[in-house]
This record gives C-alpha cells, sequence and structure tokens, in this order.
C-alpha cells in the first residue's frame, strides 16, 4: 500500500473522530476562550471595548450550550453553535481590521475604549480580536465538519 493511500486513511479517520466528537471539542474551545478573556481583563486588568463585548457574548454560551446538546445527545447542536460563532466570526474580523487597518469606520465603539486600541500583541500580529477570531473560525470549521458527516450519514 502507497504511502498517500495510507495518509488518506489516516486522514478521514481524524476527521471521523472529529465530527463525532464536535460538542466536546466546540465546548473545549470555547471554554479556553472563556479562561483567556477573563484573565485578560480580570488578572492583567485589561479593559474590554464594547466590540470585545459582543464577541464575549457570542463566546460563552457556546461552552454551556455544547456541553448540554452533548449531555442529552443532541445530534443538531451544530445548527445552535453555529448561530452563535458566524456572528462571533464576523465581529472579531471587523474588530481585527479596524485595529489594523483604516478601512472600516470604527462605529460600534464608545468614547471610554477605543477598539482600535491594541492592548496584547504577539509576533507583531497577534491580537485579542484575532485570538478570538481563530477560535469562532475553529468552532466554525468542526462544526461543519459535523454537519457534512451527519448529512453524509442519512
Amino acid at each position: 500500500m502507497k504511502i498517500a493511500n495510507k495518509l488518506k486513511i489516516f486522514i478521514k479517520i481524524i476527521l471521523r473522530s472529529i465530527a463525532r466528537n464536535y460538542l466536546l471539542i466546540s465546548y473545549l474551545i470555547a471554554f479556553s476562550a472563556i479562561v483567556i478573556s477573563l484573565y485578560y481583563s480580570e488578572v492583567l486588568q485589561l479593559p474590554a471595548c464594547n466590540l470585545c463585548w459582543y464577541q464575549r457574548i457570542l463566546m460563552y454560551p457556546i461552552a454551556p450550550v455544547s456541553i448540554l446538546a452533548f449531555i442529552f445527545k443532541d445530534k443538531y447542536g451544530y445548527r445552535y453553535l453555529l448561530s452563535l460563532a458566524f456572528p462571533g466570526l464576523l465581529f472579531a474580523v471587523y474588530h481585527y481590521f479596524i485595529q489594523k487597518t483604516s478601512l472600516f469606520p470604527d462605529v460600534f465603539c464608545g468614547a471610554a475604549i477605543s477598539c482600535t486600541n491594541i492592548q496584547i500583541e504577539y509576533l507583531g500580529f497577534i491580537t485579542i480580536p484575532l485570538m478570538s477570531a481563530l477560535g469562532f473560525l475553529a468552532i466554525i470549521a468542526v462544526n461543519l465538519l459535523a454537519l457534512r458527516q451527519n448529512r453524509s450519514n442519512k
């Protein structure tokens, strides 16, 4: 058997495992995002801007919703999670763009804390909104994989 065929089989096994455990994976991503955001705001005392709050409002419910869907064996849990993750991704991407570029106007932020202010930056481009966007994107990817697997099993 060629290495390419073994690699295809290995990838299929991994994708099936991810699709089977999408609720737990979504929970782990959301829970880690909650812990990180609380660390930044409560331990490092970084104030959250309006867009940060909108992203939190959409990320925080993903953890309990995914656990409840797992406990009650809701095979359509991805519907709820995607309905929270897609708008969260839009807010996070918009927030990142207004921090890094001047292409979009800053319409969501109040006078107290500017959404364009970069409080944390790693490697010159990784900011809090980018980390949020990656979290939402990972949740979306896992849930779309589960949706695809669910539809192919019918």
